[in-house]
């Protein structure tokens, strides 16, 4: 079997509500399910060993209990063919609420103890959240067409903006106002800071541009906060072996060096529009709204429920008629960021 049917894809997902048109829910497009639903050499796979997608797709998709699956009031993507975002569904913020008493659904793992500090909680959340897989940061929906505030998503002045920052995941509390941008990693490292303005490291492009969204007086969301959350191996943090723990351990200090990049390009590469008047601010806050969630806190948080959650999982995938080689790839990528399948 090369490939597998949407349905299978689900029942991998652990999706219990079954809607053909789950992934819209959730803001992703048709041809990135498609991929996953491809053989496991495609490196877009569900079973390949180095797309990380898959394992955060799975983890916070249960964390969140799909609960999106067709109870939004209005689909976040709603064209299958088109790979933009519904522009509708950002203009009217009631559409981020789902009010789950009257739904009857059970309740997101957000606020679960192993999760909520980490994410910037201060209490529990008064609305369930809206959870966006791979948002792109200059996206004209998430700016409600304000082309002011998608023109400032960078210290420097971006040709291509829709490339320059994508979120692997983001969790929008609007009665708290506060966004939560997610940057996994399961084995691959980030880029650093490089001399050349355009090779700006991800989390650098990533705080930059949360910051932004939430204080440039352009935006629409100039009266919200944030958290930057990377999601990573505790075994890598504990040994020091990647770049991007290098940089939220030192954060002040990479972002001395990325102010001195700045000074020190040509005068059309900076956005004049953010540069130098919104940085200082930057920097003093950036310092404090990161933070790093180990992917075994999240498989906890999972069994704060069901203590037998994967044993169950597990169980079920015998029924896929999957081969034993794609449920030990499975478990072995589980295994690879501490959480025991």
């Amino acid at each position: 079997m090369d490939s597998i049917e949407n349905r299978c894809l689900m029942d991998l997902l652990n999706i219990t509500q079954k809607h053909d048109d789950w992934y819209l829910w959730y803001g992703i497009t048709r041809r990135r399910k498609d991929s996953l639903a491809r053989c496991p050499s495609h490196p877009g796979s569900f079973f390949h060993a180095r797309n990380e997608f898959p394992l955060t797709l799975f983890m916070l998709g249960n964390i969140d209990r799909w609960k999106q699956v067709d109870n939004l009031p209005e689909k976040p993507r709603k064209n299958d063919d088109n790979s933009s975002l519904s522009r509708s569904f950002f203009k009217r913020e009631r559409n981020y609420f789902i009010d789950t008493e009257e739904n009857n659904l059970e309740t997101s793992l957000w606020a679960s103890p192993y999760i909520s500090k980490k994410i910037g909680l201060k209490k529990e959340p008064s609305k369930e959240p809206l959870l966006l897989f791979e948002l792109e940061g200059a996206s004209l929906a998430l700016h409600r067409e304000n082309r002011e505030s998608r023109n400032s998503i960078s210290f420097l002045d971006v040709s291509d903006k829709r490339r320059w920052v994508r979120y692997d995941a983001v969790l929008m509390f609007p009665s708290e106002k506060l966004f939560v941008f997610f940057e996994a990693k399961h084995r691959a490292d980030t880029d650093m800071t490089r001399k050349d303005p355009a090779k700006v490291g991800q989390i650098v492009k990533g705080l930059e541009s949360a910051y932004l969204l939430t204080e440039h007086e352009d935006s629409v969301y100039c009266d919200w906060d944030f958290q930057y959350v990377v999601i990573f191996p505790k075994i890598l943090d504990e040994y020091g072996l990647t770049s991007y723990r290098n940089v939220v351990d030192d954060l002040g200090e990479h972002l001395v060096r990325y102010n001195d990049l700045l000074n020190k390009v040509s005068k059309e590469d900076i956005n004049e529009k953010t540069y130098p008047d919104y940085f200082g601010n930057f920097v003093k806050k950036a310092t404090k709204r990161v933070s790093k969630l180990y992917w075994n806190e999240l498989g906890e948080a999972l069994k704060i429920e069901d203590e037998n959650f994967l044993e169950s999982y597990f169980k079920r995938l015998e029924k896929l008629n999957l081969s034993i080689k794609r449920v030990k790839n499975i478990q072995r990528k589980l295994r690879e960021v501490g959480i025991k399948p």
